[in-house]
């Protein structure tokens, strides 16, 4: 199969490309070739006793970056979203919902626990801040420090609405594909709204309601 613009290494591509459910093996030969990496950083951080005082995380930059593709010829629909509405550039979860994975064992700060509440990469900055004392001359920041919730000292933070949008236009559009996102509350566009508590696919506009 031709190399797409990812560039696969071919040791990477190969064994996905006779794989009948998937449209794109460059793709999850990529997604392989990043968990080999992540496996060569833990070795190096123990190897130098780095490993317990190291705040290691892996995110990604938005949603699914191919989302539910379908393809004509096989005639069936590939990839994986999670569940959720829509992919990379997409107002909809699918399109700007990341995992968020931290780990941090002198912090004790490990994983088999989920945290729900609302929060965006603003709030990254402020979380660092207060989980490693640091000294700052700046006076107000936009996002919150997810520190109680990282340590289970609260359950919620304060109320507050996020917006993400994706305009690429030379002038910007108001309500063109944005989401308005408030605790499970999101409004697409400015005129659908749904609720990912009942409604995680976003599927039913209850805005008349």
């Amino acid at each position: 199969a031709p190399h797409t613009p990812l560039n696969c290494p071919d040791e990477y591509e190969k064994p996905y490309e006779n794989n009948p459910n998937i449209a794109e093996p460059a793709f999850y030969g990529m997604v392989t070739n990043i968990d080999d990496n992540f496996a060569k950083l833990e070795k190096y951080l123990k190897a130098n006793k780095l490993y317990e005082n190291t705040i290691v995380i892996f995110t990604t930059d938005n949603g699914s970056a191919k989302g539910i593709v379908y393809d004509k010829k096989r005639k069936k629909k590939l990839g994986f979203t999670a569940g959720m509405r829509g992919q990379k550039g997409s107002q909809y979860e699918g399109g700007h919902r990341v995992p968020f994975f931290m780990r941090w064992p002198a912090g004790k700060i490990s994983g088999g626990r989920d945290i729900n509440t609302l929060s965006a990469h603003v709030d990254i900055l402020p979380t660092f801040i207060e989980l490693l004392k640091l000294k700052t001359e700046t006076p107000t920041l936009d996002g919150s420090s997810l520190k109680s919730l990282i340590y289970n000292e609260a359950n919620t933070l304060e109320t507050r609405t996020l917006i993400v949008e994706n305009q690429r236009v030379v002038t910007p559009v108001k309500w063109r594909r944005c989401s308005v996102m408030l605790q499970q509350w999101r409004l697409i566009d400015g005129k659908h709204l749904y609720d990912l508590k009942s409604d995680p696919e976003q599927q039913n506009n209850v805005a008349a309601s």
